[in-house]
């Protein structure tokens, strides 16, 4: 399910883009979706959809050879977008635990099997623990490692952009592909800032944590495991 949630495969542009959540998700789908529908009247789909209205193709219903060669064959421009691992691990704290979303369910059943119960409310720190006590595989995917969500190890990209340079990568998408970014606007129902409190969450102890969890991901795209 997951596979087919985050693989997003235009037949009329031939690219694949792989979302990555908290990292401008919302915004990129938004337009891609409006690209897809031009021409179609009456048709509107929000940044997120179920993967049975989306309208991009999906890899379930493709043959698998087809589906394959899309995905990790040479003819479509293949791209997604990362975010340096501090920066999105705080922003999916403020946005899934602070925010008390559906997602928190994750952390207060860890918390429960650890130590006996759930909160109301977790500290950074608290939250780090919970994650680091199961693998990464099943962890959700707001704080699984950017490498596993992306398939980087799997997937011949054509282009990784990042969110901190997320229009000036978008332009250049644009210039090595097909893909329309002209006249993008911002969507992002779930921003926190998060980049500008770094410092009030972060102590010396959490960024080695951090770093340890996801050195994965400070190895593959090369984001320095510092503030």
């Amino acid at each position: 399910m997951r596979f087919n949630s985050a693989v997003n495969l235009s037949l009329k542009g031939r690219y694949l883009y792989v979302e990555n959540p908290k990292v401008a998700s919302s915004t990129i789908k938004t337009k891609l979706h409006a690209n897809e529908l031009i021409g179609l009247k009456n048709i509107r789909v929000g940044p997120h959809p179920d993967i049975a209205n989306s309208p991009f193709v999906k890899p379930y219903q493709l043959p698998i050879e087809d589906a394959a060669e899309y995905v990790f064959g040479g003819d479509f421009f293949k791209f997604t977008f990362v975010r340096n691992p501090f920066h999105r691990l705080l922003s999916s704290y403020l946005d899934k635990i602070v925010g008390q979303a559906p997602e928190k369910g994750q952390i207060d059943a860890i918390w429960t099997r650890i130590h006996g119960g759930k909160k109301d409310n977790y500290t950074f720190a608290e939250f780090v623990e919970a994650i680091g006590s199961i693998p990464d595989v099943s962890r959700d995917k707001h704080w699984r490692t950017q490498t596993r969500i992306t398939m980087a190890n799997h997937i011949n990209y054509s282009f990784v952009g990042r969110f901190e340079q997320l229009a000036a990568h978008l332009s250049k998408i644009e210039s090595m592909s097909r893909i329309d970014f002209s006249n993008l606007k911002e969507v992002s129902p779930h921003k926190t800032d998060a980049a500008a409190r770094l410092k009030e969450f972060y102590t010396d102890d959490l960024l080695r944590e951090v770093a340890r969890l996801y050195d994965v991901d400070f190895a593959q795209f090369a984001y320095k495991k510092e503030l």
